[in-house]
C-alpha cells in the first residue's frame, strides 16, 4: 500500500508557476540592457565633457589672440589709434590680468583646480580688469594707443 500511494505522488505532475519564470526572466533582460546602457551612457557623458573643455579652450585663445593681435594693430597704427572689438566669454573663467605690461594672463577653473593661459605682447599694453570684465557672457573692449602711441590702453566699454 505504501508502495502504491508513492507511485501515484510520483506520477502526479504539478504545474510550474509562469509568474515566477517571467518574473525572473524580465529581472534577466533588465540586467543585461543595464550592462549594456550604463557603460554607453558613461562613455556619452565622458565625451560631452571633454567637448565642453575643448570648446572653452578655443574660446580663451580666441579672446587670448585677439587681444595680442588687436593691442599689436593699434600699435603699429600709431598715435590716437582705437578699435572696438566683442569677445564672447565663457563662464569658468576666475581671473584675467595684465602682468608687467608684456603678459595677458586668463585664469580658469577646471575639475582638477586652476589653469593659466599666458599670451605675450611685442610692445607695452596697459589695462586694469574687473570681476565683470569676463563674467560669462558677450563684452566689448577698447584698444587704444596712449602716450604718443608707445603703450596700447585696453578698457572694457
Amino acid at each position: 500500500m505504501v508502495r502504491r500511494h508513492c507511485q501515484c505522488l510520483f506520477k502526479m505532475r504539478i504545474p510550474k508557476p509562469k509568474k515566477a519564470q517571467s518574473a525572473v526572466e524580465t529581472m534577466f533582460v533588465v540586467a543585461i540592457s543595464s550592462a549594456l546602457l550604463l557603460p554607453a551612457i558613461y562613455v556619452f557623458y565622458d565625451f560631452l565633457q571633454s567637448s565642453s573643455g575643448e570648446i572653452i579652450d578655443n574660446q580663451i585663445n580666441q579672446i587670448g589672440n585677439g587681444f595680442v593681435e588687436n593691442a599689436g594693430m593699434m600699435y603699429n597704427y600709431g598715435n590716437n589709434a582705437r578699435i572696438n572689438v566683442d569677445y564672447a566669454f565663457p563662464d569658468k573663467i576666475h581671473n584675467m590680468s595684465i602682468e608687467r605690461n608684456r603678459v595677458l594672463r586668463i585664469t580658469i577653473g577646471t575639475k582638477s583646480g586652476e589653469r593659466d593661459y599666458t599670451y605675450s605682447f611685442d610692445h607695452n599694453v596697459t589695462a586694469t580688469f574687473v570681476p565683470h570684465d569676463w563674467q560669462s557672457g558677450k563684452k566689448t573692449f577698447e584698444f587704444r594707443t596712449i602716450k604718443k602711441g608707445e603703450v596700447v590702453l585696453i578698457t572694457k566699454i
